[in-house]
């Protein structure tokens, strides 16, 4: 018999306990769907103080969703789901981190999502959620963000871009990026700590 699909909700919730740690992943009672998730973590510069915390949560999503792609990026694009099926996250944490070696760069989000249409367009499906983790800092071009997103719009169920600058006293998502973007978004939401992260397995559903 299938299992329901991971409660992101309720795992914050009974993990806010235990710190940063996602010990335990509970899992809803009802399974109608099982979308694919395809998730793109910025990593860049501009991302430091929050990448860790936000790959932890991908990290739990994957090991008991299965249907999880996970890439991270900066200038550009890495796939590294099969680094994120370590057995602990600190081995997933290292193996991303040998592996990735733009870390901490600059930001190139329409490059970046060119690759994944380009070079992964196979993972993309009418099922599939993509969920891009990032403030929206870009070096590139807001007409090539604009571009990708487009594409991505047609091919996949919903684009949802989680952006933990929202919520931040006086922020205003006004970059030339994110009013680019905004038209192919189907969500913008905050995923700026754990209380916030928690109030959003909207996501999820399909």
């Amino acid at each position: 018999r299938r299992r329901g699909r991971p409660d992101l909700r309720e795992a914050l919730h009974r993990n806010m306990n235990y710190g940063m740690e996602i010990v335990e992943l509970p899992r809803r009672k009802k399974k109608l769907h099982h979308p694919r998730l395809v998730v793109l973590l910025d990593v860049s510069g501009s991302m430091d103080r929050y990448a860790k915390l936000l790959l932890q949560v991908v990290y739990a999503l994957g090991q008991r969703a299965g249907r999880v792609e996970t890439f991270v990026f900066s200038t550009s694009l890495t796939r590294v789901t099969q680094e994120m099926r370590a057995p602990t996250f600190q081995g997933a944490l290292e193996q991303v981190g040998d592996k990735v070696r733009h870390w901490s760069g600059g930001t190139r989000i329409g490059e970046s999502l060119k690759t994944l249409n380009g070079e992964f367009g196979q993972l993309l499906e009418r099922n599939t959620t993509l969920v891009l983790l990032s403030d929206g800092w870009d070096t590139g071009t807001p007409d090539d963000l604009a571009e990708e997103l487009a594409k991505l719009k047609r091919r996949v169920y919903q684009v949802v871009w989680l952006n933990p600058l929202l919520g931040t006293p006086d922020y205003q998502p006004l970059t030339q990026g994110l009013k680019a973007a905004r038209p192919y978004v189907d969500l913008f939401a905050s995923a700026r700590n754990l209380e916030q992260l928690k109030r959003l397995p909207a996501y999820l559903k399909k």
